[in-house]
């Protein structure tokens, strides 16, 4: 952390963090984000790196599920071992995600309520917990208000970091009722920061979600791409590719589309619970132009 500090000062980031909090308000969060990377840091200093157990609600296709499996998969080269994951029982689990981490060797603890190939399964959720932890330095959760009362069962007292991966309302009421349990804040943007109670803030680090990039590599020609999505040569192709779920309104790109000349298609790309529905909405919209 004081490393990190040290290059941030080298190029004149504090005064841009200076300048941030003046004009806001709001703390940088620098001094947290020091305290957090050095104790991390002291953790594996006299061995091995810190192992971590990820504490998670759900397994389903999502962005905060994204960023864990990317941090699984890219942190042992850090020297950060993901050790396991934990997974609540009245969260979804999606089959990638599960093959991805057998694939990694990770396991996934939840309890024998859960029948998905591939879960280590123990009778209850804190014995699974329990196992999940076993052995590790660090617990990382999100979005589990009871956290606090789960990690108790299972005898955890190490060190716990609260990820907040938004500011609105949902997850203001999950960081409320799980920071008592935590012993370090992390937010994915400085919006996120508001997520925690007012006193949790100036603890708060921000650290910005990455992007896997091996994942985002063309595997064929834009001209081969456009001709399996059937975009006739000269026309305008505006995307989407996430999440299917009403939130995110995907269906924006279809709106967008009706509004402009007959050469834009819209290509909407993804998976979800509300895929056909929006899939239908799509085509109401913009009728054979949503691809």
């Amino acid at each position: 952390g004081d490393k990190v500090e040290t290059v941030i000062h080298s190029v004149g980031g504090h005064y841009l963090a200076k300048a941030w909090s003046y004009w806001t308000g709001k703390p940088c969060g620098c001094d947290s984000r020091r305290e957090l990377l050095n104790a991390l840091s002291r953790s594996w200093e006299n061995g091995p790196g810190p192992k971590v157990c990820f504490v998670t609600p759900s397994l389903g296709m999502g962005g905060a599920e994204r960023v864990m499996l990317s941090q699984a998969r890219y942190w042992p080269r850090f020297g950060i071992t993901p050790k396991a994951f934990w997974l609540h029982d009245n969260g979804p689990a999606w089959g990638p995600f599960l093959a991805e981490l057998a694939e990694m060797g990770i396991p996934v603890h939840a309890s024998t309520r859960r029948r998905e190939r591939g879960i280590v399964a123990a009778d209850t959720m804190v014995d699974a917990l329990r196992a999940a932890v076993d052995g590790v330095d660090v617990v990382i959760s999100w979005g589990l208000p009871d956290v606090g009362d789960l990690l108790d069962a299972a005898g955890w007292t190490g060190r716990h970091i609260l990820v907040a991966h938004g500011p609105g309302d949902w997850a203001r009421n999950q960081m409320t009722q799980a920071a008592p349990s935590a012993s370090h804040f992390a937010a994915v943007s400085r919006a996120a920061i508001e997520a925690f109670p007012p006193e949790a803030h100036g603890m708060t680090t921000v650290l910005w979600n990455g992007a896997e990039t091996s994942r985002l590599q063309a595997k064929i020609s834009r001209e081969e791409q456009r001709a399996r999505w059937g975009v006739p040569k000269g026309y305008r192709a505006i995307g989407y590719i996430g999440r299917f779920s009403f939130n995110k309104r995907p269906e924006v790109v279809a709106r967008a589309v009706a509004r402009l000349p007959e050469h834009c298609l819209a290509v909407m790309i993804g998976d979800g619970i509300a895929a056909k529905p929006l899939t239908k909405l799509a085509r109401e919209i913009a009728g054979d132009r949503d691809i």
